[in-house]
This record gives C-alpha cells, structure tokens and sequence, in this order.
C-alpha cells in the first residue's frame, strides 16, 4: 500500500491528492444526500432532475468563464474560489430551513458553479505536475484516497441525518462540511504555481478533423456523461426510495466505497502489469454498460447491492485509463499542450451534453409522465 501512496510524485502531486481528498471527504458529507434532503423537502423527481439539471448546465459555463481568466489567475485560485462558492451554496441551504424559498435552478446553478470552477482548476493542475510516467500511478492514487473519503464519511452523515431531529441532521453534515472546505483553504496556501504556459483559444480544443483520435475520446465522453448524470442521483433517491432510510444509504456506500478503493489500489497499478490501458477500459466500460441495462428488468434492493458491488469493481478499471488516455492525448504535441485549458473546457462540454441530456429526459418525463 505505502508504494502506491507516495509514488515517487513530485510534493506537488501529493498536495493536490490531499487537497481533492478533503473536497471530496466535504462533497461526500453533504453533497450525497443533496438530492435526498430536496427529495425529503419537495417530495417530487421533477424536483431533483431541475435542480440536476440546472447544476450540469453550470459545469461547461464555470469552465469557460475560468478559461477566460487562465491567463491572469493562479490555478489554485480556481480551486479556492469553486471551493468558498460551494460554502455559499451550504450556508444558502442552511439559512433556508426546511421549506427553501429560493428557486431550485438557481440552487442548482450556484452548486455547479462552485464545483465547476474547482474542476476547472483541479484538471490543470492535475495535468501540470504529473507526466507520462506517472499519470496512472497518480489517478490510482487519487482514486484510492478520495474512495476512502467518499467511503467513511457518506456513513457518519447517514448516522447524524438519521440519529437528529427532523432536518438538524442535515444541518450539521453541512456545516461539518464547512470545516473541511476551511481546512481544504489554509493547506491550499502551500501550494505553488504551474510553470507551463498559459493560452487561451477555444477553438484548439475542437480541432476534430485534424485530431480523430480526441474527436472519438470527446464522442466516449458524451457517453460517459450521460450515465454518469443519471447515476448521480439515482441511486441516492433510488437507495432512499427502497428503504426511507438516510442511515441505509450510509452503510450501503461504506460497502461500495470499501470495495472500490480496493479496485483503484490495483487499477493504479495498470502500468506495472504492462497491460493496455484501451483494452482495460473497453471490459470495463462494457461491464458497466450491461449493469445499467439490468434497471430495465428489475428494480430492488437486490439489484442496488449487484449494481454497486459490480460498479465498485470495475469502474476504477474504467476511470484510471481514461484520465490517463485523456491526459496523455493532450500532451500528445506542443501545441495541445500549450492550449490544455482549451481541450478541457471541450471535454467539459461533451461531458455536460451526455450529462444534460440523461438528466433532462427523467426531468421531462417526471414532469409529464409520472404526475410529479
């Protein structure tokens, strides 16, 4: 285990892994039962698949307006400013009570905002301060420690919700998870500035023609996004659905998480086994795409546990290679490289359109169809 830890990365590598770990650990406390607390507050899918759908339509404008000021900003400015727009967004929910004023699309705006400026900078870094040689052990790492946070703390907030009061419960996850994104704020002041230049043209990053190989990564990810804008929510609210129970929700991603942080130990380990990076995300990608055809044929707690054992198992084995693959298509030539706000602001846009397009179908559909 110490050999995947410390990597031989680079200090500021290690910082960025403990910075998105106590992020992550801050999104796992309150942002997994986001969609419950609405769901619990309005009673409706309509509800969730607004405010969703608002949040994913955030992502892409956050990446462009950040994009616009990559060539004045420090990148891990963008980290702390996603991070205090997303204290903004908690201290609006809590000052709310339980019956929200506020409109869920602004709501839903604000969260995917504060996340996609943090995303905006997180990914520049990321690609910055690792290289070839290093990108899967760091993705696996990475995966590791936030699967860790995204394990235990969803199962001490399932407890609190459970344990408190009508909505006090909620409360206090978030204001926990105020305190981690303090935390996440003073350790970020040790960190240092990317050395590699800035430019900003947003059309290098849609240069299909010239690159098939990043037109045929930007298709896989639109259809990358469009399950994992569904599966977002879907789960929490499904999990809740099945048992009215925050503190089952709890224990079921301590399991899950338990397991996939197993998953991303060895999928961090790709490039010692000399295997093909393509070949492991093809089985992956495949095995997860038949789990989510099996909500077709039967929908219970049965099915939660088969869906997220399996999906726990191989999706590390599908998301290490991918940011490794990504990664690596755009320092592929001296001009991606140069242009790598570019190239991430399209595959947020690609991401967005799978995602809106998943989350604005069970949006219409509830709206319409389900009398909600």
């Amino acid at each position: 285990m110490r050999t995947l830890v410390w990597l031989n990365l680079r200090s500021g590598s290690m910082l960025l892994i403990w910075l998105n770990s106590l992020f992550l650990a801050a999104m796992a406390l309150s942002g997994t039962f986001i969609n419950i607390y609405i769901f619990r507050v309005d009673h409706s899918i309509a509800a969730i698949g607004q405010f969703n759908f608002f949040e994913y339509l955030a992502y892409p404008i956050a990446f462009l307006f950040a994009g616009k000021l990559s060539k004045k900003w420090k990148e891990i400015w963008f980290l702390r400013v996603g991070v205090v727009l997303l204290a903004g967004f908690f201290i609006w929910i809590i000052t709310q009570g339980n019956a929200p004023k506020v409109d869920l699309s602004m709501l839903g705006i604000l969260y995917g905002f504060g996340q996609g400026i943090y995303w905006f900078g997180f990914n520049i870094l990321s690609f910055d301060w690792t290289t070839w040689e290093t990108r899967p052990s760091f993705q696996g790492t990475l995966g590791f420690a936030g699967a860790i946070a995204t394990t235990a703390f969803p199962f001490l907030a399932g407890i609190l919700i459970s344990k408190a009061k009508n909505y006090s419960g909620y409360y206090m996850v978030f204001l926990l998870s105020l305190a981690l994104f303090a935390l996440l704020l003073l350790i970020s002041a040790k960190a240092t500035n990317s050395p590699k230049e800035k430019q900003f043209n947003l059309q290098e990053g849609f240069r299909f023609r010239e690159d098939p190989d990043w037109f045929r990564l930007w298709l896989g990810t639109i259809a990358f996004g469009l399950r994992e804008g569904v599966y977002a929510f879907f789960i929490s609210i499904l999990a809740y659905s099945l048992t009215k129970s925050e503190e089952f929700f709890g224990l079921y991603s301590l399991v899950i998480g338990t397991l996939s942080f197993s998953a991303f130990y060895l999928a961090g380990k790709l490039q010692k086994w000399k295997i093909s990076g393509k070949i492991v995300l093809a089985i992956a990608a495949f095995v997860l795409g038949v789990l989510s055809l099996l909500w077709l044929v039967i929908v219970n707690i049965k099915m939660l546990w088969i869906f997220g054992i399996f999906t726990a198992l191989f999706f590390p084995f599908f998301m290490v290679p991918y940011q490794t693959i990504l990664f690596n298509e755009i320092e592929e030539t001296r001009r991606s490289t140069q242009h790598r706000t570019a190239y991430f602001i399209s595959r947020e846009m690609a991401l967005a359109l799978g995602r809106l397009a998943g989350v604005g179908l069970i949006w219409w559909v509830a709206k319409n169809f389900a009398g909600q």
